[in-house]
Parts: structure tokens; sequence; C-alpha cells
């Protein structure tokens, strides 16, 4: 349950991420694979079943590329069931393993979630080099995407938007690698140094550091 916060005591609020940490891309944003990435656990939640029925329409126009889910949970045999049925092709699914190179291969990491924190995911795709797609069901998401400049932000279960936000990164490779820049840029405000920068900085405005030191 959320409980509102009283207005004469919002000032005294402060919102602080956990960094990203400091990873370097092994692949070249013009090098990157003709993939489409989702890294999470499989439950409910993450609702990686709008994400195959998005892939069941970017598959048929684009046969070059393939989809990639990293993860393992309690939906992993639906969600493989549903990928056979359907007769989903270049769909692969890597259960539990290291992602970060993965991630660094791809072109497009996607989220489909009913809702999320602050996506780690997110952020690590964007340091990469990756394009950042995701349904807008969390507010941190417009803190960590700037909608159509570092990635994109699709209104919640507006598939036919998503498909076709997708068909505009695949089918413009100058588009995809222009957004890629601007999301590696952004990633930068979640970087280890600037994230202390911001406790410092709320240490100073509070006095703190002076008090420890006496």
């Amino acid at each position: 349950m959320w409980l509102p916060i009283p207005d004469k005591n919002a000032q005294n609020i402060y919102a602080i991420p956990n960094p990203i940490p400091n990873i370097s891309s092994k692949v070249s944003i013009e090098c990157k694979k003709n993939r489409i990435i989702f890294v999470g656990h499989l439950t409910k939640v993450k609702a990686v079943d709008r994400l195959l029925s998005i892939w069941y329409k970017i598959q048929v126009k684009n046969k070059e590329w393939s989809l990639l889910i990293i993860g393992d949970g309690p939906e992993r045999a639906y969600l493989e069931s549903i990928a056979k049925n359907n007769n989903l092709e270049r769909v692969q699914f890597m259960g539990r393993v290291k992602s970060i190179d993965y991630i660094d291969s791809a072109k497009i990491l996607c989220l489909v979630s009913n809702f999320e924190g602050l996506p780690t995911v997110f952020l690590e795709a964007m340091r990469l080099g990756v394009v950042p797609v995701g349904y807008d069901t969390f507010p941190a998401i417009y803190d960590i995407i700037d909608n159509k400049k570092s990635g994109f932000i699709i209104p919640f279960e507006d598939e036919d938007y998503y498909v076709k936000t997708l068909f505009s990164i695949i089918n413009d490779d100058l588009f995809r690698q222009n957004l890629a820049r601007s999301a590696k840029l952004k990633s930068e405000k979640f970087s280890v140094e600037n994230i202390a920068k911001k406790w410092i900085d709320i240490f100073v405005s509070l006095d703190l550091l002076s008090k420890s030191n006496n």
C-alpha cells in the first residue's frame, strides 16, 4: 500500500537511483546483430507473452532478425508452448545465463512488463549502445528514456504502436545508430560518479558532512 506524503514534507524527500556498473561494450554500435533481446525473470508480471505476440508480427517481414529471451521462471514452459503452437521462428529461450555479452550483441532491448521499479537491464543496455523500448507501466521509464531520442516509451498495451516502433528502428539502421548513441549518452546520468555526486550534494545541503567531521 502506498501512503500519501503531506505537501509540507515533500521538499524533504529525495529519490536517488542505484548506479549502473561500469561496463564497456565489446561490440560497436555499427556492428551489433539483427537481434531483439529480453532479459528478466519469466513471470506473469514480466508478461513476455506480449513480446511473443509482437514478435509474431515482426518475424514475417524481417527474416534476418531474431528474438532472444534470457531468463528463467515459472512461465517458461508456457511461453515456449506459445512459440511452438504459433510457429514462431528464430526465437531462442536461453535460460539463466550471464546476460551482458548477449545484451551487448543486440540492437534492441524490449520490456513489456505490467510493472517495473527502475530496471537495471534498461540502463545496462543503454550503456552498451542498445536501444531500449518499453511500455509506460512504471514512472521511472520517463527518467531513463528521452522518448524518441534515446529509446521509445510505448502507451501500455498499444501493441500496434509497439510493432510500428520496432519496424521504424529495424528498417532504418542510421536512425537506430543515432538512438543508440543518445541512449549511451543518457546512461551517464546513472553512472557511479554521477550518483555519488547526488549523495554528496544531499549531505552537503543537509550539513551532514560537517557534522560528521566534528
